[in-house]
């Protein structure tokens, strides 16, 4: 059996390829959901119709020769492709012929390049991360949620400006396409089905460090120097897709750089007091880390809510160690954690909850920092604070 995977794109007969036609035309039959074959309906008359989950046990159920099995989109672009031909190669001789995809042909009509853009399904991935670090984003809409919901997510989070680029309907008598701000399209219904460009001209680089200078900062309030974030952060082992908390986050100094690490994921920065909490949101706003979620209050109430995390630093005003490491060996019993302490009595507690919990792998760093101050002609090293870190889990 040959079987021929058409990639469909916007699922007009003008945006497919030459060779894609003839497969489509000459195959003994043809497989498509109803939108793609009604689309393409001046092709052939006799499609197959079955959904798209089904595609692939309509095809291995076929006794004719030559099959073409159509789908929506873009055959590299979320369709699914990959997993189709997968399928059906214990069938057949399988071949894939892809058409002109609607990422493509929106960046065609808007005059954008998309060499620059990753390329993103809603539903599985991080909406915030993406926009934070990417300059451009293209997002396939998937039938959970449309525009106007994409949108409304954007400004609750404080993106309201941020471009966004609608295209819906694409290369059809009723095609739409918007370029506005988030604002003008919140919670508007938008016909399905659609992509989005999502462009952020102030994009953060998740590569570079959050420096001391960087933040704002409120002198009644602790703030490790930037030597201990850096070293707490890579304790964490982190990965870009990981769930983190920031425990007795303070003005978000460590939940900002976790924000770099975690550039797929997010981060949750805990904490109680009103005037930290402001803090946090200026910060995440002046460094667009905003994959940077706030979580108002302290232990259990604070943390129920939240999904596990993979990872947790626990500052040295976070308050009961015990209490707080039981609550997220809860979560998961895998966690990653980091506990700061400023004192040998913080230290001794760390390390009796560490111990009374059975966490594994428990080590403790103690971090001298030491500045250079200019006098004269002279450089001198000026005395600064020590802090211990106590890392353990898996």
């Amino acid at each position: 059996m040959k079987i021929s995977i058409v990639s469909a794109g916007p699922g007009q007969p003008g945006l497919l390829t030459e060779r894609a036609r003839k497969e489509i035309i000459k195959a003994d039959e043809a497989f498509a959901c109803g939108r793609v074959a009604g689309g393409l309906a001046t092709l052939r008359k006799d499609w197959k119709l079955c959904p798209v989950e089904a595609l692939a046990m309509c095809a291995a159920e076929s006794k004719a020769k030559h099959i073409a099995v159509v789908m929506n989109g873009e055959a590299g672009f979320f369709s699914g492709m990959q997993q189709l031909a997968d399928s059906l190669r214990s069938f057949g001789e399988v071949s894939v012929y892809p058409g002109i995809s609607s990422v493509q042909y929106l960046c065609a009509q808007i005059g954008e390049s998309y060499d620059d853009a990753v390329w993103r399904e809603d539903g599985k991935c991080d909406l915030l991360a993406e926009v934070s670090y990417h300059h451009k984003v293209f997002l396939l809409l998937d039938s959970k949620r449309g525009v106007g919901a994409v949108c409304t997510e954007l400004c609750t989070s404080g993106l309201g400006s941020l471009r966004v680029v609608a295209g819906s309907r694409l290369a059809t008598g009723k095609e739409q396409i918007v370029d506005t701000a988030a604002q003008n399209l919140r919670g508007k219904a938008f016909p399905m089905p659609a992509v989005m460009l999502l462009v952020n001209a102030q994009a953060t680089d998740p590569l570079r460090p959050v420096f001391d200078e960087d933040l704002l900062i409120d002198e009644t309030m602790p703030t490790l120097p930037q030597e201990v974030r850096w070293h707490a952060v890579n304790l964490l082992s982190v990965r870009p897709n990981h769930v983190v908390y920031d425990l007795g986050a303070g003005n978000g100094a460590v939940s900002m750089e976790l924000a770099h690490k975690v550039y797929g994921g997010r981060v949750y920065a805990v904490e109680n007091h009103a005037a930290a909490v402001d803090l946090i949101a200026r910060n995440r706003q002046a460094l667009g880390c905003w994959n940077v979620r706030i979580a108002r209050g302290e232990g259990k109430a604070a943390m129920e809510p939240l999904p596990a995390p993979d990872a947790v630093f626990i500052s040295a005003s976070a308050g009961s160690l015990r209490e707080n490491l039981h609550i997220l060996k809860e979560k998961n019993p895998h966690v990653r954690v980091v506990a700061a302490a400023d004192s040998l009595e913080r230290l001794s507690e760390a390390q009796m909850a560490f111990s009374t919990l059975r966490f594994k792998n428990v080590e403790v760093s103690q971090l001298l920092i030491s500045r250079a101050r200019t006098l004269g002609k002279y450089n001198l090293m000026m005395a600064g604070s020590t802090m211990f870190l106590i890392s353990a889990g898996e």
